[in-house]
């Protein structure tokens, strides 16, 4: 992977040597509301899964010289798939295109500046299920000694076989397809709910019975 795009670390948002604890405790960095030109839209690895990001408008963060890890500004605009640290059962990961600056937090990884082989194509791979169960196989890294915690290293490893440019355009435009169904499904599931809150707090699908039960691994 590391021989045809980057892959690098999210943004730590505090350091003990950047900020002083009280302003630590207080996350004098976020903010639900925008606070200025320098405040940006984030995301963490809550908010990723397999073919999904989920939409958010109350996650600001303060751009500033205080973030650790963090890259050029622009570089947030970039195309990018995000990759969650935390492997459950398999790798996730999402396709990114923003428009503007789009932060993303330290529990996630980011490929980008592909070379050679689309985005999306390589997209299409990691997210496969070959690469996950081979992944897991070779990548020896646990978090809390149950869950492998995905590394740089073990990413900019994983294998790309050599294909066709008809191969590689079949593969992207299949993910893009994949992320595109599963993203609005997941959308207007989030917005059933919303609905359903407002005619009754706390009513949500999962009040009504097993047939509004939609959960990530039952998605093929």
């Amino acid at each position: 992977l590391a021989e045809v795009l980057d892959v690098t670390v999210g943004i730590q948002v505090y350091h003990h040597t950047k900020v002083p604890k009280d302003f630590i405790k207080q996350r004098g960095f976020h903010s639900l509301t925008r606070q200025g030109h320098s405040w940006h839209p984030y995301i963490d690895a809550n908010d990723v899964q397999r073919y999904y990001a989920r939409t958010a408008t109350t996650q600001w963060l303060h751009y500033n010289e205080k973030l650790r890890d963090k890259r050029d500004l622009d570089h947030y605009s970039e195309p990018r798939i995000l990759v969650q640290q935390i492997f459950w059962q398999r790798l996730a990961a999402v396709l990114q295109e923003p428009t503007e600056p789009h932060l993303y937090l330290n529990t996630l990884f980011a490929i980008f500046n592909a070379r050679g082989v689309p985005l999306d194509c390589l997209f299409g791979i990691v997210n496969s299920r070959f690469v996950s169960g081979s992944y897991e196989r070779r990548a020896n890294r646990l978090f809390g000694d149950k869950f492998p915690k995905v590394s740089k290293a073990d990413l900019a490893s994983i294998p790309i076989p050599k294909m066709s440019g008809d191969t590689m355009k079949k593969i992207g435009a299949r993910a893009r397809a994949a992320q595109a169904a599963w993203q609005g499904l997941r959308d207007a599931l989030q917005n059933a709910d919303e609905e359903l809150t407002g005619l009754r707090p706390n009513l949500s699908r999962g009040s009504m019975g097993e047939i509004w039960t939609l959960i990530q691994v039952e998605f093929r």
